[in-house]
């Protein structure tokens, strides 16, 4: 929604319709397909959309894997490997394009916090909490780490994720470092507490700033540039528009489950109702499996298990686990540990 919400409102602002395409990756072989969404976006925006199929794998086993690194050799984790943009940059690049407009930032600036539930305890809007409860079904998950972990003390929060993990074990995306570890690891990302009006106000500030998110943005987006002869702009982190987007309380912008509720609002007879309403997005587990369908994963050869980075038996129980029942976070999860273990042969002596 985010890159539709930027091609509409561009359409609409360029006085020459004939100037804007609308590039897409489709696929005509895995189930993540846009095209139902993408087409009526585009007529209603009345330009012209260029579709590149995007079946083709660009990874094939791990010697795969580590050309794509070599392409991008100072990112250690990343998601899709930028080879699958490859075809639409030379596509775009045959057509003369020289700028693109990306929804990048999107999910960082304007999704809103979920801690929004706590801001509505502790300002005693309880009525208005009961309401947004009963959509998630007063859910303990929701209770705990949506309003209990955003108002409780450090100390009780760690008490808490402890006694989680005693009870229903550490679940497959800690298994890196350990929960501890990953815990720690992810609070040096989040801003101090104090200073900020209220919990989400910090939540949301500390997404925009986290250098996992930002990444993506400052470091990979110039490599991309340089194949397709193209400039980059990304209007979800224009600075007047991420300072206009914290300073709204995020109870506008998530509501009954609803992320980006504010964007939603603004975007009524702009997108189609189909994909403004839309409360998913796409999901590329099946694309990530195919290429991990192609290596071998043995626990006690890699790299980071032989050094003691990653404990072999953790890496064990999630490729055992992926096998018995395949899912989009086991997928993920072990992507993740492939694309780490290329970078780290690239820069660290193979033991």
């Amino acid at each position: 929604m985010d890159a539709a919400s930027v091609l509409c409102v561009a359409a609409r602002l360029v006085p020459d319709r004939t100037r804007l395409s609308s590039y897409s990756m489709v696929f005509d072989r895995l189930p993540c397909d846009e095209r139902e969404f993408i087409e009526p976006t585009v007529q209603q925006a009345g330009v012209e959309s260029v579709f590149t199929i995007a079946d083709a794998a660009p990874v094939d086993g791990w010697e795969g894997l580590r050309a794509c690194h070599e392409s991008l050799p100072g990112w250690p984790v990343q998601g899709l490997p930028i080879q699958s943009l490859w075809p639409l940059l030379d596509e775009a690049r045959t057509r003369g394009v020289r700028v693109m407009l990306t929804g990048v930032g999107g999910d960082a600036v304007i999704q809103g916090s979920p801690y929004y539930l706590a801001d509505l305890l502790t300002s005693g809007r309880w009525f208005t909490l009961a309401k947004e409860l009963k959509r998630y079904r007063f859910s303990p998950h929701v209770l705990w780490f949506w309003v209990m972990e955003a108002m409780l003390p450090e100390w009780a929060c760690k008490l808490g994720r402890l006694f989680k993990d005693r009870v229903r074990g550490p679940s497959d995306a800690s298994f890196y470092f350990g929960s501890k570890e990953q815990v720690a690891w992810m609070e040096g990302q989040q801003l101090p507490r104090k200073g900020f009006p209220s919990a989400s106000a910090w939540q949301e500030a500390s997404v925009v700033v986290n250098p996992t998110i930002s990444l993506a943005f400052e470091g990979g987006w110039e490599v991309l540039g340089q194949r397709g002869g193209l400039e980059f702009r990304h209007p979800f982190y224009d600075a007047r528009l991420v300072e206009f987007l914290l300073s709204i309380p995020s109870e506008e912008k998530r509501r009954q489950g609803t992320t980006k509720y504010l964007l939603r609002e603004a975007m009524k007879n702009v997108l189609p109702e189909a994909l403004r309403l839309r409360k998913g997005k796409a999901e590329f587990s099946p694309m990530i499996a195919s290429w991990l369908d192609s290596m071998a994963f043995d626990p006690g050869s890699l790299t980071l298990t032989r050094s003691g980075v990653i404990a072999a038996s953790r890496v064990a129980k999630v490729t055992a686990r992926r096998a018995a029942q395949p899912s989009p976070l086991s997928a993920l999860v072990l992507w993740q540990l492939a694309v780490l273990e290329t970078w780290y042969r690239l820069h660290f002596k193979p033991i």
